[in-house]
């Protein structure tokens, strides 16, 4: 299971999910930025259909979308989720 989150560093919002989820250790954990334009970050904005930011996505083994929150949402949410697809 891993925790997605997208998001840009000049969105305040994307910045309030960055520091709740710093030391996010329940399951994987990667950030990716809109702003780099690398072709990882492309996949996974496109894999999802990511229009917004911030996004937090919660896939599951084989990729599969478990989860998804657009905007700030708590860490408790998140671990909930986790929690339940454990």
């Amino acid at each position: 299971m891993r925790l997605i989150k997208i998001g840009a560093t000049w969105c305040a919002p994307c910045n309030v999910m960055d520091k709740r989820l710093k030391d996010f250790t329940a399951c994987e954990y990667k950030a990716y930025d809109v702003d780099n334009e690398d072709d990882e970050t492309i996949a996974v904005i496109d894999k999802y259909n990511v229009r917004n930011v911030p996004v937090i996505i919660l896939e599951g083994d084989n990729g599969e979308e478990l989860a998804k929150w657009v905007g700030v949402v708590s860490v408790d949410e998140i671990l909930k989720k986790v929690n339940e697809n454990k």
